[in-house]
């Protein structure tokens, strides 16, 4: 994971990361793996930018689920405004919204994938 971070009239209103990779079960996600970024990102967004990410199964989503929840929680007592999710994979955003993460805003969806079906090999 790298960071970033966002600016917007010289006041910082983002702290972000690139998670990148394919996501199986037991991926070993914890939010202890952003926990640096956190303090940096009191009154200000926490960032993921997921472009890049895959998702394998159900499981790996579950997990992923819980580990944002978490990340969620733990910039909430920091301090951050929310966990903001750039391009996520268009399954996580549907999890997301059908089991109402999203609901009280302090995690949101920019940009979401429309991420299509693969056949064969």
């Amino acid at each position: 994971m790298s960071a970033a971070w966002a600016l917007e009239d010289g006041a910082l209103v983002g702290v972000g990361a690139l998670v990148a990779g394919e996501l199986a079960a037991g991926g070993g996600l914890a939010p202890a793996d952003l926990r640096g970024w956190l303090a940096a990102a009191k009154g200000a967004w926490l960032d993921l930018d997921l472009a890049l990410l895959d998702v394998d199964d159900g499981v790996a989503m579950a997990e992923l689920t819980g580990w944002l929840r978490g990340l969620r929680d733990a910039a909430a007592a920091e301090g951050a405004r929310g966990l903001r999710l750039r391009e996520a994979p268009q399954m996580l955003a549907h999890t997301l919204y059908k089991v109402g993460d999203l609901r009280d805003g302090r995690m949101i969806l920019v940009d979401p994938r429309s991420d299509e079906g693969r056949w064969g090999p």
